[in-house]
């Protein structure tokens, strides 16, 4: 780990960390030092350019510490340097310093202060600080959920070729004209319980908090958590015991972060979600808000739950009239999803498989869903994968290909972790029905086959 760390400083150093000659010495000395792994060397120099004031110096040591390079990651002397080298108008301070306001590490958690560091950033054209800015507008953290706003941010970092930023605003324009189907009722415990097995995995994960009387609000405030101020209602106070307004849960073996990320792919929507860090009591946690649209239904496997997201989908309804508002948008995720997908994000490339594979009329493309189901799946997306294995034992484009969707299903039970392990029962009961339909031809073809696909 400490490697990779340093490999990505050096990265950073060298877009952020040009000085002229005249500041040559000190900072150079640890430039090299990062490069070749000497990280006591490092942090000497940088202390030393910092000292002098010198911004890029104070930023890279604020990276330094921010991360483990040289032993245990110091969050609050990275925000010192961070706030250092912010003050002079660095805007990978202060992106940096809007991370830690976010997340509470080294500094007190503040939404407000993050945003405003990270506006700063954005303001200088920081692509990064942009598309953060798109997400906290589009969950509503700190800020309250702007669809507009979010999409002005992240059609801003999309421009300037970011990654992050083309896949957030495909998907958006993915989202719209969906058909706005009633839910029957509320989003039960029952049924979130079922959808976070669903994702994470039968007893994988815990809630740590969900429905909350006024009385336990005002217990937690005492505790010092950051809960909603004295005389209004945090969304955990709405709804009933037996349907609350928001979840707060923790998944064995993944950060609060990492819980958020793989809950943001699983094709489920939701009104908010954001990792929490410690406050009273309650230590680092994901907080959840349902969306009405949660409560349409629960999968009851990964596979369904892929099913389930392609036909929510607006393009796999009814074929809209050229020129509508639908048509536009898929052509416009289309757009966005592809540019990022050429920069080889394979969540964008499975994206574009879903949306050509639940295609309407002349919007369906089989060959071309499954062009770019394959390339997701050759890199790694266990999702790709299986929807790939699921498409061609049904033979979406042309006669069934049993011995192929056999190799990428057992590729992705073959990746999955023991939190996944639930995520890829529905590919097993798969890969056993392919194996009772399967000729001996193709039983042999499946034998003689190489372990996997070769990876584009």
């Amino acid at each position: 780990m400490k490697a990779t760390a340093v490999s990505f400083l050096v990265c950073a150093l060298g877009v952020l960390g040009a000085v002229d000659g005249a500041r040559a010495g000190d900072y150079d000395d640890a430039l090299a030092a990062v490069a070749r792994g000497d990280n006591a060397k490092a942090f000497a120099g940088f202390e030393a350019a910092a000292g002098r004031g010198d911004v890029a110096a104070e930023y890279n040591l604020g990276r330094l510490y921010a991360q483990d390079v040289g032993g245990s990651p110091q969050p609050s002397t990275a925000a010192f340097w961070f706030q250092k080298a912010a003050d002079q108008g660095n805007p990978g301070a202060e992106f940096n310093l809007g991370l830690l306001y976010q997340s509470g590490r080294g500094v007190p958690r503040d939404t407000v202060k993050a945003v405003q560091w990270y506006s700063k950033a954005a303001a200088q054209g920081y692509s990064t600080a942009e598309v953060k800015l798109g997400d906290l507008y589009a969950s509503g953290e700190g800020v309250g959920t702007d669809e507009s706003a979010a999409r002005s941010w992240y059609q801003k970092a999309a421009d300037q070729g970011d990654p992050d930023g083309e896949f957030a605003l495909g998907m958006l324009y993915a989202k719209e004209g969906q058909p706005q189907q009633q839910p029957s009722g509320p989003l039960t415990q029952v049924r979130f319980e079922t959808l976070m097995d669903n994702v994470f995995g039968r007893a994988r994960w815990r809630e740590t908090g969900g429905y909350r009387t006024p009385e336990r609000e005002n217990e937690l405030r005492a505790q010092g958590a950051l809960t909603v101020p004295l005389g209004m209602r945090s969304s955990h106070s709405f709804g009933t015991r037996d349907a609350p307004g928001a979840y707060d849960i923790v998944v064995d073996g993944m950060t609060p972060e990492l819980a958020a990320r793989k809950l943001r792919s699983s094709g489920l929507e939701f009104k908010r979600l954001f990792p929490e860090s410690t406050h009273g009591t309650q230590g680092p946690h994901l907080h959840v808000e349902p969306s009405p649209a949660m409560a349409l239904a629960a999968p009851h496997s990964r596979l369904e739950a892929l099913s389930a997201a392609i036909s929510r989908d607006g393009f796999g309804m009814t074929k809209p009239a050229a020129g509508t508002a639908k048509n536009s948008a898929r052509d416009e995720a289309i757009t966005w999803l592809t540019k990022a997908a050429e920069q080889g994000r394979p969540d964008a490339e499975l994206q574009l498989g879903r949306i050509y594979l639940a295609g309407d009329g002349a919007q369906a493309d089989a060959a071309l869903a499954l062009q770019w189901l394959r390339t997701a799946a050759g890199h790694g997306s266990m999702d790709a994968q299986i929807l790939l294995g699921e498409a061609l034992a049904k033979g979406q484009d042309g006669p069934r290909n049993l011995p192929e969707a056999h190799r990428w299903l057992v590729m992705a039970v073959s990746q999955a972790s023991p939190t996944e392990a639930a995520n890829v029962q529905s590919a097993q009961r798969l890969l056993r029905k392919i194996d009772t339909e399967m000729t001996s031809a193709e039983l042999n073809e499946v034998m003689a086959a190489a372990p996997s696909p070769t990876r584009n």
